[in-house]
């Protein structure tokens, strides 16, 4: 087991694989991949992004520190890079590892655009931000593929391309001054992302584009939220179990062949064409595969649509609709719902839960990757909804694999096996196994079958058996007026370890509510014998307390997260839990002095 036990070096706490070897249960961490060659971007200056780039095009090493270079290459950023040039066209394949930083092109002119991919060329863009690009952040004439990333702020295009395919999954493209995504000539696969906030549309197809939109969700660009004008016989979109909501143009504008599967589009708004779905007639087709949701009673059937109608399954809510329904009973606003993208919530009256009963698109997840179906039936959209439940929806735990959770609420009953056994199946201790972390003395424990989940307090959980953990209980006991800790309003309060002098100390914190709540909100809060004073982690890393970057464990290593950085701020996830730093300046506090103050909703 890895320990902190000084000031300046971090190591951070790993499942303990010496009891899971002993249960006869497989290794905790999976083996690094291998790859052909790997180019640091370092914190020193040694090798930068250009020529990382260079090297790896040219299969030789760059003139500054670069390593050799053969093959396939990937890329991997130590630290954020801020671009004062262009930077080199990549015209072989690339992979680039973000781990978490940012590419900024800082609204430089001289950058233009961030990343730019030629013919011959590759990119697979894992984990990062780009940023401030003054034409596109991503042009490309050959595959790319974007994963777990933002591309966001860029002056023109979120991603523009010809003649190549973009692949886009567990992203955010928002608020370019462009279109979120344009094509032409190209396949645009987009899945379990959010396209949002962009000037131009969400999507534009040019000519020969096709378009697959999958548990997605497009919402509040300035014009169509996806705007395809080809002849339908070279272009075609289609769009299953998405959410196309508050966009200033059409839901869709297509001149293409559309095919709508299990959708939410309702709440767009056009002033010089159909509010919802309009396809111009030119050669176009519209349709309705099964199970959607289109408009809602502030608008008529003339208003939301234009050369299509609803099919016989399928909702409309419009004023003269079949089933009149207002805006604010179909959809729930654009927010951090689980998950790591935006996503529309459902409220409980909505016509899109359970709407399809055969769950005919084949999905087993939502958007964020919460389990399908929920109840009767899957949910039209990229949301699955919930029942108000104090415990909230449950967690997948995959077979084989370490998660880091916490109840979302105090359990009915309380102990491990009472809550999770039917839920992993088979014999704790041999098939499923939870360990807890005692912050006094930095160490693990395996947890006897009968010892309580407790709110606030994270645990290990390992299963060779997949399953959903489904919590039952009552909702979280808040304290109801926190200013008596120097905050404000109702939180939950979870002592933090005090560790010895000169000496840091890691919390397994868990997340007591079955809502999200932004990392910037939580509070530090520090007691020095007459008052408490409530800070921001930033704050309270300056004071030397605690650190502002809290560890998720990812099943491979651990993600960190903070309050101030662009692309790493962070978000409580329902039954997660989280390593939390006390630093060696909270020494001298006094026991229960010192406190992570969660607020409630």
């Amino acid at each position: 087991m890895n320990r902190e036990t000084g000031r300046n070096t971090v190591h951070y706490p790993l499942p303990l694989k010496a009891a899971v070897l002993a249960l006869a249960l497989s290794a905790a961490m999976a083996p690094s991949r291998v790859r052909a060659a790997d180019i640091t971007v370092d914190a020193g200056g040694t090798c930068t992004l250009a020529e990382a780039i260079t090297s790896a095009n040219n299969d030789s090493a760059a003139s500054n520190g670069c390593v050799n270079s053969s093959g396939t290459d990937t890329i991997t950023l130590e630290k954020d890079v801020i671009l004062a040039a262009t930077l080199p066209d990549i015209t072989t394949e690339i992979t680039i590892e973000g781990a978490g930083h940012k590419i900024d092109g800082n609204n430089d002119a001289a950058v233009g655009t961030v990343l730019r991919i030629d013919s011959g060329g590759n990119l697979i863009l894992n984990e990062a931000t780009l940023t401030g690009g003054t034409w596109n952040g991503i042009s490309s004439y050959s595959s790319v593929t974007v994963n777990n990333s933002t591309i966001s702020g860029n002056t023109g295009n979120g991603i523009s391309s010809s003649c190549a395919p973009v692949t886009v999954t567990n992203s955010t493209i928002s608020g370019n001054t462009g279109n979120g995504i344009y094509a032409d000539q190209s396949l645009v696969t987009v899945t379990n992302s959010t396209v949002s906030g962009n000037t131009g549309s969400g999507i534009t197809a040019g000519p020969f584009a096709d378009i697959i939109v999958t548990n997605s969700t497009i919402s509040g660009n300035s014009r169509s939220g996806i705007f395809s004008s080809d002849d339908s016989s070279y272009s075609s979109v289609t769009v299953t179990n998405s959410t196309i909501s508050g966009n200033t143009g059409s839901g869709i504008y297509s001149s293409s062949s559309v095919t709508l599967k299990n959708s939410l589009i309702s709440g767009n708004t056009n002033s010089s064409s159909a509010n919802e779905i309009y396809s111009t007639g030119i050669g176009s087709t519209v349709t309705a595969a099964a199970g959607n949701v289109f408009g809602h009673s502030g608008e008529t059937n003339a208003q939301a649509f234009g050369g299509f109608t609803p099919g016989a399954s399928d909702v409309n809510a419009t004023s003269d609709g079949t089933n009149p329904m207002p805006l604010g009973s179909i959809i729930g606003s654009l927010m951090p719902n689980g998950g790591p993208t935006l996503t529309h919530a459902l409220p409980a009256v909505s016509p899109a839960i359970d709407l399809d009963p055969t769950c005919g698109t084949g999905l087993t997840e939502d958007q964020r990757g919460y389990s399908r179906p929920i109840g009767a039936g899957c949910d039209a959209g990229s949301f699955e909804f919930c029942a108000d439940n104090p415990c909230g929806c449950g967690r997948d735990l995959p077979a084989n694999t370490w998660l880091m959770t916490a109840p979302p609420c105090t359990p009915t009953p309380t102990g491990i096996n009472a809550q999770l056994g039917l839920d992993l199946g088979g014999t704790y201790g041999t098939d499923w196994i939870s360990f807890e972390w005692f912050p006094a003395t930095q160490a693990y424990n395996q947890q006897a079958s009968t010892d309580p989940l407790l709110p606030g307090v994270g645990n290990w959980n390992y299963s060779t058996n997949a399953g959903t953990m489904d919590i039952d209980g009552t909702a979280t006991l808040v304290t109801a007026d926190c200013s008596v800790y120097g905050s404000t309003g109702a939180c939950f309060a979870i002592d933090l370890v005090i560790p010895p002098a000169g000496q840091n100390r890691w919390n397994l914190v868990g997340h007591p509510f079955p809502y999200t709540v932004d990392w910037a909100d939580v509070r530090i809060a520090t007691f020095n014998g007459s008052a408490w004073t409530a800070d921001s982690p930033s704050d309270a890393e300056t004071a030397g307390f605690a650190s502002k970057t809290y560890q998720i464990y990812n099943g491979n290593t651990y993600d960190p997260y903070d309050d101030s950085t662009l692309g790493k701020l962070g978000t409580l996830q329902p039954q997660e839990a989280i390593w939390v730093r006390s630093l060696s300046g909270s020494s001298s506090l006094g026991a229960g002095n010192f406190k992570l103050l969660i607020p409630a909703r």
